[in-house]
């Protein structure tokens, strides 16, 4: 959870660490077996993951030959890129080389979870403003 929280802490420079920790319900936990795949190499992007546990390798093929660009463990994240649409498509593979548990942040989930933030902000100022007003 520390480097998802490093991210979005990075992203949200004026988010206080309450609304901080609750961005956090955006991210999924997801469970991943020995060789499965966790994006595919020209699908649609739009997620970023952190991996927890386990390993994976980030596959990149050229002239149909597959090539091993990183070996992603613990604390690694890739795919932020793709949740500001600088990628539409993923460039390459990754695929499971142990279990791997990781947590997944949709673009979705993101803006799911920044407008409950956001909605949290107007009601404290509200708030705030009608106690000025009262007085």
């Amino acid at each position: 959870v520390s480097a998802g929280l490093t991210f979005l802490r990075n992203l949200c420079h004026d988010v206080s660490p309450m609304d901080l920790a609750r961005l956090t319900i955006a991210f999924e936990v997801k469970e991943y077996e020995v060789g499965e795949t966790l994006v595919m190499e020209g699908k649609p992007a739009a997620e970023m993951f952190v991996i927890q546990s386990g390993t994976a390798f980030m596959i990149e093929t050229i002239d149909g030959l597959e090539s091993v660009m990183a070996t992603l463990s613990p604390g690694d994240m890739f795919g932020a890129d793709t949740l500001f649409g600088h990628k539409s498509l993923w460039l390459w593979r990754v695929r499971c080389s142990q279990a791997v548990v990781a947590l997944r942040l949709s673009r979705p989930n993101l803006d799911r979870a920044m407008e409950t933030v956001k909605r949290r902000r107007r009601l404290a100022l509200n708030d705030s403003l009608k106690v000025l007003l009262e007085t």
